[in-house]
């Protein structure tokens, strides 16, 4: 495992004092970089062909975009509404969802 070298870069107007205004930036070898694309890639081509993914999956995926999400939802909810039927989505913010784990439980599992 190669270790990365990660530099912190200051978001404008923001406090100095507070940590999250800092924007890490991690530093790998180009031997790193050109490796995990090729992993990445044949990932990707395997997870596809073999259709592993729900069609309902739009996010990190090659041609799907959050606007293809919200397109079918917003065709879903006129389609309810015209029909006068009731409509239930849920969201879910996950930008947080990491702040709170313990990194030596998560390194040892």
């Amino acid at each position: 495992m190669e270790n990365s070298r990660v530099i912190p870069i200051h978001k404008p107007n923001k406090p100095i004092n507070d940590p999250s205004s800092y924007r890490p930036i991690a530093l790998a070898s180009v031997i790193s970089k050109i490796s995990e694309h090729l992993v990445k890639n044949r990932l990707e081509w395997f997870v596809e062909s073999k259709g592993l993914l729900s069609p309902n999956q739009f996010g990190f995926r090659k041609g799907r975009c959050t606007m293809d999400s919200l397109s079918i939802f917003m065709t879903d909810l006129r389609l309810a509404f015209s029909y006068n039927k009731p409509v239930l989505a849920a969201f879910l913010d996950v930008s947080a969802a990491y702040d709170n784990v313990n990194l030596s439980t998560l390194k040892q599992k």
